[in-house]
């Protein structure tokens, strides 16, 4: 993801706030940076309360410091400066709401933060297909063992989402998957 935004920072609240609160945190800028809004805003900013409530994070939310947030993160663009109104800010704004209000979409994001995290902090131990894992019945998941004796764990919806890392549960180790192509299925079975 060449161009990753960090939707949480965007939004100004930690990755496991409840949607109540990622929606207040959405309402909020949403109020401040409507392009509608644009001049009302600009004469509040003047009051220093107003100024002072933009930066705090939403009631409720988890505030996390910024450079924290990248290098756990993978961000490679900065969120929106909180001062600025302009359509890009908003559209910014929207887009992180639209993705994290909807629970599938959220949980592919997640997922998809997951994995630019352990790209960034984890060295691949092995690249493993499907048939590599065990599935544990009583927990509904796939387990691969790791060296250190810990393990990978996975779900179904992971393989289902195309999540291509895992994290050992003990160790900083992960493991990749490699996931069969379509076209090269295609054309195997056009070969055969």
């Amino acid at each position: 993801m060449s161009s990753w935004v960090d939707y949480y920072r965007i939004l100004n609240v930690a990755p496991d706030n409840s949607i109540e609160v990622i929606r207040k945190a959405y309402q909020r800028l949403l109020l401040r940076h409507h392009p509608d809004k644009a001049a009302l805003v600009n004469g509040l900013q003047a009051d220093s309360s107003a100024a002072a409530a933009t930066a705090s994070p939403a009631p409720g939310a988890t505030a996390l410091e910024p450079d924290t947030m990248m290098m756990m993160t993978g961000v490679t663009r900065a969120p929106a400066d909180p001062s600025t109104s302009d359509t890009s800010v908003f559209l910014l704004i929207q887009e992180a709401w639209e993705t994290l209000r909807d629970a599938q979409l959220r949980a592919v994001y997640d997922a998809q933060r997951s994995n630019a995290y352990l790209s960034l902090v984890a060295a691949v131990n092995e690249d493993l297909v499907l048939e590599d894992w065990d599935f544990d019945d009583g927990e509904g998941c796939y387990i691969y063992p790791c060296r250190c004796s810990g393990e990978f764990v996975a779900t179904p919806r992971n393989f289902a989402g195309r999540v291509e890392l895992f994290g050992c549960t003990n160790c900083s180790l992960a493991v990749r998957m490699v996931y069969p192509s379509t076209e090269s299925t295609v054309e195997d079975d056009g070969a055969a």
